[in-house]
């Protein structure tokens, strides 16, 4: 497990690396063309960026859910799953152009990079609840750290794997 803030920094940008290096090859064709089920590739990009802003804001103690966009926060409450916020965010985004997204994507990993760099290894350690003290969640005791690596280079992980399967279907 990551311990420390270098490790988890250094997780990330070989994450991010990879994942750029996916989609860093792709037209904008290829980025925009929707799926089987109905998302384009720039839809992950806002997608993957709305969740890293909800960890930047809850590392600087504001509303992780407030800060991911209108109607994310009220979703989280009333959701059993992640597929109602998810589609909040979708609904939030799915009008922006590529530039738009691809900004929006930059300007939030830099935003959520200055909240991690914020912190001090003890930081990182600390259970979710002391971040969102507010929140009505269980907290099941994991270090924030490992919020951030699922959001982060787990996320970016995650949405490669569709990615790829669209990249396929193009073909």
């Amino acid at each position: 497990m990551t311990q420390t803030k270098a490790e988890i920094l250094e997780n990330i940008a070989q994450g991010l690396a990879e994942f750029e290096a996916l989609i860093g090859k792709l037209s904008d064709a290829q980025l925009t063309a929707r799926g089987k089920d109905g998302w384009r590739i720039q839809d992950h990009l806002a997608h993957i960026a709305a969740w890293e802003q909800g960890i930047a804001a809850l590392l600087r103690k504001q509303s992780r859910y407030r800060a991911m966009g209108a109607g994310v926060a009220e979703a989280i409450r009333t959701a059993k799953d992640f597929d109602a916020p998810n589609d909040v965010i979708y609904k939030l985004h799915k009008d922006k152009s590529l530039r738009a997204v691809k900004d929006y994507f930059a300007r939030t990993h830099q935003d959520l990079l200055a909240a991690i760099n914020a912190l001090t290894d003890a930081d990182l350690l600390k259970t979710y609840s002391h971040y969102q003290p507010d929140e009505p969640r269980d907290d099941n005791g994991d270090p924030i750290l490992r919020w951030i690596g699922g959001n982060t280079f787990g996320h970016y992980a995650e949405h490669s794997e569709w990615i790829r399967a669209m990249i396929a279907e193009q073909k």
